[in-house]
């Protein structure tokens, strides 16, 4: 789950308040309670015209506490960042508040919510004076009160904060559960795109935290093979007390975005989740990725070898075949022989030409695969290097007119289809009819763009 309600330390308690106290109140008691709270935020003591009986088992001191709770969380903090009703609604309910208590808590914050906000307005604390002690091109070192902070920026971005602007910017990160675990180029690329994507969504700057020291030392799959990547990314230490923890779910494949979050005034967002793969979060920067992915000049001309001259204007079909640790982790399902050379033949008939087979296993491919087609002449394998990954994806960029996915939880090829030249070429096996386990957490229509078509042995008898 994710919210605005309050910083680091909170969420906890206050969601085992939400569900475990407010949730078994009456309507109507929950929201005289909310009355009265918004009574004793704005005027200071509680509003004995809404006082109700004790009927319900509420203790003098636990019915203080609840005013507090109410009147602080639910209340005056969604005030001070001027959300909008409905989306605190939908956000309380959310987080396991019944929807006809959600629906009081929402009718009491609109007929305060003006006063709110003046209360937060005239109680925020002034942010003390930040002195610049040291700059250069690519580093920025500044005091407020007795804290020293030092931000370093890299890459083409050094130069696209002022002073000023590192000073006022807000930010957001993720915990980088990829990286940090050594994941594959494909999963990395997920999160890093994500977290760019949201912070361009909500008007943040995106950042790695410059204390986490295992995500820095295991950046170098990134720096090495696209460097521009990573380095739009900056580093800065997060200054845990002006952070507030956003809850996702620890699903890989789906699509979660609250509006809530463009309401958070919070300097720091952290973004508590893994994987984050789905093309949603990173849409609005497509056209962004693609430049970045960009093949150089000098990659062109090594590409454009690998293709003889007479068959530069033949349709071409890019097979992924994922094998590898995918036969053995327990939870993904590697590339199957029947479907694969079914599909092949399928794709074939539909578009006869060259067949680009790239997969970590070339072996499997030679005897499994490519013996069984009646067109080896037009088969070419691409062993993957793990080492120089990247070559793939730039390949996919200049030859790939069709792609075709045969397991389809692999990110590696997901992004060879994603970067291939035509969108609706791009095929992927129905993950329903395999014994891959990420079908249970996966949403299709936030994984596959809607472009790309599926197919299967049961669903279309390739």
């Amino acid at each position: 789950k994710y919210h605005f309600l309050g910083d680091m330390e909170c969420p906890s308690w206050l969601l085992e308040e939400i569900c475990t106290n407010f949730s078994n109140l009456t309507v109507l008691k929950f929201k005289q309670l909310c009355n009265r709270a918004s009574h004793l935020i704005l005027y200071g003591h509680d509003d004995e015209t809404v006082l109700s009986d004790t009927s319900e088992g509420i203790n003098a001191v636990n019915n203080h506490s609840n005013l507090v709770l109410i009147g602080n969380w639910l209340l005056l903090k969604p005030a001070g960042y001027d959300c909008p009703s409905e989306d605190l609604e939908k956000e309380v309910v959310q987080l396991g508040l019944p929807p006809e208590h959600g629906n009081q808590l929402r009718k009491v914050y609109e007929v305060n919510k003006a006063e709110l906000m003046e209360k937060v307005k005239n109680s925020v604390r002034k942010e003390p004076h930040a002195t610049v002690l040291d700059s250069s091109p690519t580093s920025l070192t500044f005091q407020t009160d007795s804290q020293v902070y030092d931000v370093s920026m890299s890459g083409n971005i050094e130069n696209s904060l002022t002073k000023n602007e590192v000073l006022d910017q807000k930010y957001i990160l993720f915990p980088m559960v990829s990286i940090i675990f050594n994941g594959g180029i494909g999963n990395q690329l997920f999160e890093v795109f994500s977290l760019l994507g949201l912070a361009q969504k909500l008007n943040r700057t995106a950042i790695f935290n410059a204390d986490d020291y295992v995500l820095h030392s295991n950046l170098g799959l990134l720096n090495d093979q696209i460097p521009l990547v990573p380095s739009r990314v900056i580093s800065i230490p997060l200054e845990i007390s002006e952070t507030t923890r956003h809850i996702y779910s620890p699903s890989c494949c789906n699509y979660q975005f609250s509006s809530i979050l463009a309401c958070d005034q919070t300097k720091f967002i952290v973004i508590d989740g893994g994987y984050f793969q789905s093309f949603k979060y990173f849409s609005s920067i497509d056209s962004s990725i693609k430049k970045w992915l960009k093949p150089s000049e000098r990659e062109m001309i090594s590409l454009k070898k690998l293709i003889r001259r007479k068959d530069e204007l033949r349709f071409k079909t890019c097979v992924h075949v994922r094998r590898g640790d995918f036969l053995s982790d327990g939870q993904h399902a590697g590339t199957d022989k029947t479907f694969t050379i079914r599909a092949i033949d399928h794709l074939y008939t539909l578009h006869s030409g060259l067949v680009l087979i790239f997969s970590n296993d070339p072996e499997w491919v030679r005897n499994e695969i490519v013996e069984h087609l009646d067109y080896q002449n037009d088969v070419k394998i691409m062993e993957t290097s793990k080492d120089n990954a990247i070559k793939d994806l730039y390949f996919s960029q200049v030859h790939c007119d069709s792609v075709l996915i045969t397991a389809p939880s692999s990110t590696f090829g997901w992004w060879i289809g994603y970067l291939s030249k035509n969108q609706s070429s791009v095929y992927y096996r129905d993950i329903h009819e395999t014994e891959d386990t990420v079908k249970y957490q996966l949403v299709e229509e936030d994984f596959f763009p809607p472009t790309w078509k599926k197919i299967g042995i049961s669903r279309n008898g390739y």
